[in-house]
């Protein structure tokens, strides 16, 4: 399986829609202390998790 963006929106920490361009191959979210790199996990883990994708 391969992500190609993911789009968030009001979700958590994200207000406002905030979309990530992913690549094949190794991604990584690297950034400061709250700064969404978990929400982001559990945004994708959420969709996953509801078979709607």
């Amino acid at each position: 399986m391969y992500i190609e963006k993911v789009k968030i929106e009001h979700f958590r920490i994200f207000g406002d829609k905030v979309e990530i361009f992913f690549q094949k191959g190794l991604n990584m979210l690297i950034g400061e202390n709250n700064s969404g790199k978990t929400a982001i996990i559990d945004a994708i883990r959420l969709v996953m998790s509801l078979g709607t994708y």
